[in-house]
């Protein structure tokens, strides 16, 4: 029993040291909201990492063609035969049979939502779609019958340099023509990380550059227009908020300051994010 009683009042001894040491810290702690002192000189706080990815967004579109074989001097794909297509921007659709100014698809385009449709078929088959340059897949996306129609949707990851062709189909079976709609597109979300010196260490790969004109302010040039987009900022300092607003088509500026004195304005780093 006395073994016992002194293991328990050992025990008892290491977890209120714990306890009154865990307090000291957090009573000490620099990123305390209600301390009455403003962190030390060049304080970044540890939460400043890098995200790894942000995602794409998805933009509809109103349904818009951008190939019709049967108004193309191609004609129809033949068994076993491939054709590449352009998906983005605004040339090169006039000899794929699609609307000659394109459908609004941007070079930011990472993949797209099209309905495919055969029409004419002088027999069964079936489709393959993929990324221009890349490798194959041994997957079809749709199927066909002789002298039937046939329409069916699919999202297709586009070749990701943003050049163009950007998208291969293949036909095995009977020729048949091809028409594709576009009603949609993905594409990466406008966030970067900014470091406090304004060197961007992360991109989505919509932001373009970064200057730093002065302490606390950063100027943010994305890839497209940003005059009508709202903007998220997260500040990695202790006490200090932002405003954030565009200054031109497709640039922002971020002002970072202390919240209680909003003219004391500091350098450090940030996660921004477009949201348009």
């Amino acid at each position: 029993m006395r073994l016992k009683s002194t293991l328990v009042t050992a025990v008892s001894a290491v977890l209120i040291a714990g306890v009154a040491l865990v307090s000291s810290a957090s009573a000490a702690s620099p990123a305390d909201p209600s301390a009455p002192n403003g962190p030390p000189a060049g304080f970044v706080s540890a939460l400043a990492v890098t995200p790894s990815d942000v995602g794409t967004i998805f933009q509809p579109i109103q349904p818009c063609r951008i190939v019709d074989t049967r108004n193309s001097a191609s004609g129809t794909l033949g068994n076993g035969g491939s054709r590449s297509f352009t998906v983005r921007g605004t040339f090169g659709f006039v000899a794929q049979g699609g609307n000659p100014s394109g459908c609004g698809v941007p070079t930011s385009a990472t993949a797209v939502s099209v309905s495919v449709t055969t029409t004419q078929s002088a027999g069964a088959g079936y489709l393959i779609g993929w990324p221009f340059g890349q490798p194959q897949p041994n997957t079809s996306f749709g199927t066909y019958n002789a002298g039937l129609g046939m329409t069916v949707g699919a999202d297709f990851i586009l070749r990701a340099t943003g050049a163009e062709p950007s998208l291969t189909i293949a036909n095995y079976g009977g020729p048949t023509h091809l028409i594709i709609d576009v009603n949609g597109y993905y594409e990466p979300q406008l966030a970067g990380f900014v470091e406090q010196d304004g060197t961007l260490t992360y991109s989505s790969g919509r932001i373009t550059a970064v200057s730093h004109p002065s302490v606390g302010n950063y100027d943010i040039t994305f890839d497209r227009t940003v005059s009508q987009c709202s903007f998220q900022v997260t500040p990695y300092g202790y006490n200090w908020v932002t405003a954030v607003g565009p200054v031109g088509s497709n640039q922002a500026r971020v002002y970072i300051h202390d919240q209680v004195a909003p003219f004391a304005q500091h350098d450090t780093s940030f996660h921004i994010l477009a949201i348009c």
